[in-house]
């Protein structure tokens, strides 16, 4: 579901910053605050999560319910402030589901707009699975993007837990989420994803579209590979390669070679999508 402020209007200059809600919101503001960003992006956990929850088949009982309600706030407070306010649902704890939200936006900002300058991402309020997304992402378009992530040392639940009689931290972690400032910004350093040519990365997205092949001939097929000795000895040193980063297992069979498709392969298709 994407919800916008505003009627989309044509930006000069599009920055935007990508931001999941998690059980915070001070973190949220803060730091679209500190970029010049003119587009925001909330990320929120789908409303089926919420319906399960209330089913108690829930796998973190009262997390959701408490982060639609600080969406809801952020949405509240920030949608007039900028030009756009989007709110996208994703499954937050799903690494595959984030890395597709993540390319779903760059994928909508680049066909729509051609003034993209800046992505930044605060994974400052983030589960651990889109964190991971948001830096391997980021790696993939090091030239756009920024991965940050804002520290401190105010935690409000560890002052509830001292003091659990306060109602002041009660009605604070109402209101504000797990944390206060001050906050000290840390940009992650981007590593560039070059490992892997444009023939090896087209030769992992048909690779994954099948759990196994039963010979190197039958592969060649498929990926349309003319049948001749350069082409197999090409492809072999690939399946090497795959083999050696622990995406394919090679199988001998008779005097056929099995190429079994490892799950690690599936994801890496994904990403580099």
């Amino acid at each position: 579901m994407n919800e916008n402020v505003e009627e989309e209007i044509e930006i000069k200059e599009r920055s935007v910053m990508i931001v999941p809600i998690g059980l915070e919101k001070h973190r949220v503001l803060k730091g679209c605050q500190i970029y010049p960003v003119n587009v925001v992006y909330l990320l929120v956990n789908p409303s089926s999560t919420f319906k399960k929850e209330k089913s108690k088949k829930s796998e973190e009982p009262g997390v959701y319910t408490h982060s639609k309600k600080f969406a809801t706030k952020v949405f509240d407070k920030i949608k007039h402030s900028f030009r756009e306010v989007i709110k996208i649902e994703a499954e937050l704890n799903s690494f595959s589901s984030s890395m597709h939200s993540l390319k779903q936006i760059f994928s909508k900002e680049n066909k729509k707009h051609t003034t993209l300058s800046r992505i930044y991402i605060n994974i400052s309020t983030a589960s651990k699975a889109f964190a991971i997304a948001g830096y391997v992402f980021a790696c993939q378009h090091p030239d756009i993007c920024t991965v940050f992530y804002m520290g401190t040392k105010n935690y409000i639940l560890l002052d509830y837990l001292e003091d659990s009689q306060n109602t002041n931290l009660y009605e604070a972690f109402i209101e504000n989420g797990l944390t206060k400032g001050p906050y000290k910004v840390n940009e992650m350093p981007l590593l560039r994803v070059e490992h892997y040519s444009e023939e090896e990365r087209n030769l992992i997205h048909y690779l994954s579209q099948k759990d196994q092949f039963d010979s190197i001939k039958m592969l060649m097929k498929h990926i349309h590979y003319k049948n001749d000795a350069a082409h197999r000895i090409r492809l072999k040193r690939h399946l090497e390669k795959l083999k050696s980063d622990g995406l394919i297992k090679l199988k001998r069979e008779g005097k056929e070679v099995n190429i079994i498709i490892k799950e690690k392969l599936v994801t890496l298709a994904g990403i580099l999508e």
